[in-house]
C-alpha cells in the first residue's frame, strides 16, 4: 500500500509536466507568424513572362533572331532564373531555421508542409512555381499577339469554367475526402512534379503558337527601348568585328 502511494505522486507529476508541455507548444503555436511576403518574388515572374514577350519578342525579330531561337534563349534564362529562386529561397528557409523565424518566430520561406521532403522538396516546389508562373505570363502575352485581347479573355474565361466545373463534379460525387487524401499522400514535393508536366505542356503550346505569331507594332514607349537598343547594337557592332579579326 505505502508502494502504491509513493507512485501515484510520480504518475500525477508526470501527467502535470505533459499537460504543462501540450500547453506550451500550444501557445507556441498561436504565436507563430507566417507572412506571405516570400511570394512577392514568385509573381514577379508572371511579370516577367509577359515583358519577355511584349518588348523582347519584338527586338529579337529586328534583329534577325530565329523565333526557335529566341524561345529557347527565353526558357532557358527563366529556367536558370527559376533555380537560383529556388536556391534563395533554401537560403532564406535556413536562416530562419537556424534562427527560430529571426527570434520571433516569424516565418517567410520556411513553410512546414514545403520542407515536409527536406531542402531537395523544398527546391523542387520553389522552382516549380517560379517556373509555373513565368511560362503562365508567357503563354498569356503570346496569345495577346497572335489573336488578341478578345482571346486571352476567352481562354482564362474558359479556364476558369473548366475548374469550377471540376471543383462541382468533385463535391457532387463527394470525392473531397480522397482528393484531400491524393493531395496530402503527394505532399508539396510531388504536386511540383506534377506542376512541372503542366508547365512543359505550357512551353510546347507556347511554342506552337509562337511559329505563327508576329511583332505588333510597339507603342512609342516601346519604340523608344527598342531604338535604343538598337543603336547600342550598332555602336558595338564595330568593335566586335575589330576582336574577331584580331
Amino acid at each position: 500500500g505505502q508502494q502504491q502511494a509513493r507512485r501515484r505522486p510520480g504518475a500525477g507529476a508526470l501527467r502535470e509536466r505533459k499537460h504543462q508541455q501540450a500547453g506550451r507548444e500550444r501557445a507556441e503555436r498561436r504565436k507563430t507568424v507566417h507572412g506571405g511576403g516570400g511570394q512577392a518574388p514568385l509573381w514577379i515572374f508572371f511579370a516577367i513572362g509577359l515583358s519577355a514577350m511584349n518588348f523582347t519578342f519584338p527586338f529579337s525579330q529586328a534583329i534577325s533572331i530565329t523565333r526557335r531561337e529566341f524561345f529557347l534563349g527565353t526558357m532557358l534564362t527563366a529556367t536558370l532564373a527559376s533555380a537560383l529562386m529556388g536556391v534563395l529561397f533554401l537560403i532564406g528557409g535556413g536562416i530562419e531555421k537556424l534562427t527560430n523565424g529571426y527570434g520571433v518566430n516569424g516565418w517567410v520561406f520556411y513553410l512546414p508542409w514545403v520542407w515536409e521532403a527536406g531542402p531537395a522538396g523544398a527546391f523542387v516546389t520553389f522552382f516549380t512555381l517560379a517556373q509555373f508562373f513565368f511560362v503562365v505570363g508567357f503563354a498569356s502575352a503570346n496569345i495577346y499577339k497572335r489573336w488578341g485581347a478578345v482571346v486571352v479573355t476567352v481562354v482564362s474565361v474558359g479556364i476558369a469554367l473548366v475548374l469550377v466545373g471540376l471543383m462541382y463534379l468533385v463535391g457532387r460525387l463527394e470525392l473531397w475526402d480522397e482528393v484531400g487524401a491524393a493531395i496530402a499522400t503527394l505532399g508539396a514535393a510531388g504536386l511540383a512534379l506534377w506542376g512541372l508536366v503542366l508547365v512543359a505542356v505550357m512551353m510546347a503550346i507556347s511554342y506552337r503558337v509562337l511559329r505563327r505569331t508576329t511583332p505588333l507594332r510597339p507603342g512609342p514607349q516601346q519604340e523608344k527601348v527598342l531604338l535604343r537598343d538598337a543603336l547600342s547594337v550598332y555602336a558595338a557592332a564595330p568593335f566586335l568585328v575589330h576582336r574577331r579579326r584580331r
